[in-house]
């Protein structure tokens, strides 16, 4: 039977600086806020993490895994993009043949 606990237990600080999904605070905020945090609480580890998120570099939606006749389906700078690459890539292959 499956039994579920909790653990990895820990306090998350979100810095200022946050407003909705919009991260703006940097690893130097941060950073300068686990300082203080070390400096005025008895605490036996404080570290820096964050989240990454894949986003298309044109037009900032979230990038998607899934493909469509294996182009991204974002947006058509993206399509464009892809295309570029992919045949660049076939050049190179063919000057490597040679």
């Amino acid at each position: 039977m499956k039994k579920c606990i909790q653990e990895n237990y820990r306090v998350e600080v979100i810095p200022e600086g946050r407003v909705g999904n919009n991260y703006i605070a940097t690893h130097e905020d941060c950073e300068e806020l686990r300082k203080e945090i070390e400096r005025h609480c008895d605490i036996d580890e404080a570290y820096t993490e964050h989240d990454t998120k894949c986003v298309c570099e044109f037009c900032g939606c979230e990038w998607e895994d899934e493909w469509d006749n294996d182009i991204p389906f974002c947006c058509n700078e993206a399509q464009d993009e892809y295309k570029r690459l992919k045949e660049e890539a076939l050049n190179n292959t063919k000057d490597e043949l040679l």
